[in-house]
């Protein structure tokens, strides 16, 4: 494994953390880096963006509540405009595979009527 700072190669090392009810040792893989002087814990867990970022944990919920708004509102243009929006964010919290499947799925359900409820009310309007 290499450092991050200086691309030197870093020595691992099990070093003991804490210890457990039973009085054993609990250890840990631990990366030094003799030149930075970083030591680094590689049993520690690594969190993605998706993980982080609260908008994006819960990406599929607001997706729900936007096509539900949009399908309720009672304005053409909010409903053309937020129909595709949550579309889009709906597709996107499945992508990510994001915890919230079931809401991102009825979002894409909901807006997807909303969608073609705005077209056949735009339709109708043109036609008169």
């Amino acid at each position: 494994m290499n450092c991050n700072k200086c691309n030197a190669n870093m020595r691992i090392v099990p070093e003991q953390i804490s210890v457990d009810k039973n009085g054993l040792p609990l250890y840990h893989r631990i990366a030094y880096c003799d030149i930075c002087r970083i030591k680094t814990d590689l049993d520690l867990p690594t969190y993605t963006d998706y993980q982080q970022s609260w908008f994006l944990c819960n990406l599929g919920v607001i997706a729900l509540g936007i096509s539900i708004f949009s399908l309720f509102s009672l304005s053409l243009v909010i409903g053309m405009v937020l129909a595709p929006i949550s579309l889009w964010m709906g597709i996107k919290a499945i992508r990510i595979n994001n915890i919230y499947r079931k809401s991102a799925v009825w979002s894409i359900v909901l807006s997807s009527i909303g969608i073609f409820m705005t077209v056949a009310v735009f339709v109708q309007l043109l036609s008169r």
